[in-house]
């Protein structure tokens, strides 16, 4: 099963939780994660991945705002193809809790933003000590009391400032 990702930080970490999720729900299902380069801005891999169960590819799709035009259109038929892949669950759009529960065991391809989704404390552990972040796993019950947060978005702030679409 493929979970598709693009952004930043932020949505990577999104991402890797809904993959922890999604393998909590289907147990022995082999999952993958596909980065993806593409959006307003490019966005790199960010994360280091040795230590994670996953295996993950990275697919350089981003494209300058010249070419971005290809996205607008798409051929009838490869919107009916998508829909029937919707329909039949072989894809699944996950960005809440209640889309979890349109998984199926023939699911091959997960895409969202996932923002939405629980991030509950052991997945907050395992991301964390994962990552190298071995203090969260110690102190995971300090987190409860932490309200704020700052999550910068440098790359699309600079794009969009250029083209008038930024209201900082």
């Amino acid at each position: 099963m493929n979970i598709h990702i693009w952004g930043g930080l932020g949505s990577q970490l999104y991402g890797l939780n809904c993959a922890l999720l999604v393998s909590e729900l289907l147990p022995g299902k082999k999952i993958f994660l596909v980065f993806h380069s593409g959006g307003v801005t490019e966005r790199n891999l960010e994360l280091k991945l040795d230590k994670l169960k996953f295996d993950y590819e990275i697919i350089q799709d981003y494209l300058p705002k010249i070419y971005q035009f290809r996205k607008i259109y798409k051929p009838h038929i490869v919107k009916f193809m998508k829909l029937i892949a919707v329909l039949t669950r072989y894809l699944v759009y996950v960005n809440t809790e209640e889309d979890l529960k349109k998984i199926r065991k023939w699911t091959t391809q997960i895409r969202g933003h996932y923002s939405f989704l629980p991030v509950q404390d052991r997945n907050l552990s395992k991301i964390s000590t994962e990552l190298g972040f071995t203090n969260f796993k110690k102190n995971s019950k300090l987190l409860k009391n932490i309200y704020c947060g700052v999550h910068l978005r440098l790359g699309d702030l600079l794009v969009l400032k250029k083209i008038g679409r930024a209201h900082v």
